[in-house]
């Protein structure tokens, strides 16, 4: 049969995780409607150790786009903690190694632009979203091969 390898508390901790990520892209998105784009100037305002510059179209767009991109992602990861316990022991680690990849490609190049550009405190909270994402991973051992072992409090079914 299929394994459940997500124990209850670690897949509630994974769709809190995306949840929060999923808010967070939705903020972000709100940049791209003038009514709205004080909640992503706002966020952006916590994180720069610069004043912002005026809103405009081009930071608009850009905080926008990111957003989406964010809110797209949290989403992803999401559909995965739902699809893991009906996938194949096989498919299990391949799916996670994956997310796992993306997360580390996003962490470097993120942090070392947030850094670059005056956003160093952006690459301090990118440090305990990794983490956040990266321990539940190594704790149900999504990326161990298939003849691992079960974590413990996870059943079959």
């Amino acid at each position: 049969g299929l394994m459940n390898i997500l124990p209850p508390f670690w897949k509630t901790w994974l769709v809190a995780f995306s949840s929060v990520i999923i808010g967070f892209g939705a903020v972000l998105a709100t940049a791209g409607f003038e009514l709205t784009r004080g909640l992503a100037y706002g966020v952006l305002d916590l994180l720069s150790q610069a004043p912002l510059p005026e809103p405009n179209d081009t930071l608009d767009f850009t905080l926008g786009l990111v957003g989406c991109v964010t809110l797209g992602w949290g989403l992803t990861l999401l559909s995965a903690v739902r699809v893991t316990p009906h996938l194949t022991a096989d498919s299990v680690p391949v799916l996670w190694r994956l997310i796992a990849l993306s997360m580390v490609v996003w962490y470097v190049t993120d942090s070392w632009i947030s850094v670059r550009t005056g956003f160093g405190l952006n690459a301090v909270s990118n440090t305990v979203l990794t983490l956040a994402l990266l321990i539940p991973m190594w704790r149900c051992r999504l990326l161990s091969t298939a003849a691992s072992a079960v974590p413990a409090g996870a059943t079959s079914s």
